[in-house]
């Protein structure tokens, strides 16, 4: 072999080192992007309404709006009435933003109401805000009567839940609202909405959470 030929061999080899050291950065660079630029894949989160059976002819209530936050000691939610809450106000989303009443009576023996579902970033979600409006009545022998509520409902009923929101998956939560528990008698012919909610899990069919905060909680 001649100094030539030597000189071609060793520049061959060089040439191969080269190019197989650019391919391995190159390739631990396009791995390092890829693993900074993934994120969280989304789920979806639907709620429920259902009612336990109640010694009423009706009890109507309206529900303003549903919300969700992954802190269970989040903020109150902060609404000026022309804006929907959303994720950019202290980690608030919305399930249902729509004013509507209903028969809470309509939804007994495993009857639900969808009251919505959105995607979320895929996590634990560990509270529940239902805010109610005013629009609320029972119906007795015939009568029509209001339901009286505290002024610190509008911050919402707070409830505390582990809702495990998977990616791609659907996780149904039902709240379910007594109304045989959640209407007080004063004795004066006016009656209190006291509101008492648990949530429930339907693929677990097991309460994950017992009772509900105060308003303004």
């Amino acid at each position: 072999m001649n100094m030539n030929q030597s000189k071609t061999m060793k520049l061959n080899v060089m040439k191969r080192l080269i190019f197989a050291l650019s391919t391995l950065i190159i390739t631990a660079i396009t791995f390092s992007a890829c693993s900074t630029d993934s994120s969280p894949g989304t789920g979806t989160l639907k709620v429920s309404l259902t009612d336990a059976p109640a010694n009423y002819e009706e009890v109507n209530i309206e529900i303003t709006q549903v919300l969700v936050n992954q802190d269970e000691d989040a903020e109150e939610p902060e609404n000026d009435g022309e804006e929907d809450i959303d994720e950019e106000e202290n980690g608030w989303y919305s399930i249902m933003d729509d004013s509507i009443t209903v028969n809470l009576l309509d939804y007994q023996n495993g009857a639900v109401l969808d009251l919505g579902e959105t995607q979320l970033e895929a996590g634990m979600y560990n509270q529940i805000r239902l805010i109610l409006g005013d629009n609320n009545t029972v119906v007795i022998d015939g009568e029509t009567f209001a339901l009286t509520t505290p002024s610190a409902q509008q911050s919402g009923y707070k409830l505390n839940v582990n809702a495990d929101v998977e990616e791609g998956q659907v996780y149904d939560l039902v709240i379910d609202f007594d109304a045989s528990q959640s209407i007080v008698a004063t004795g004066n012919g006016m009656y209190i909405l006291n509101p008492v909610l648990r949530t429930v899990d339907l693929e677990e069919q097991a309460s994950i959470s017992g009772t509900v905060l105060p308003p303004g909680s």
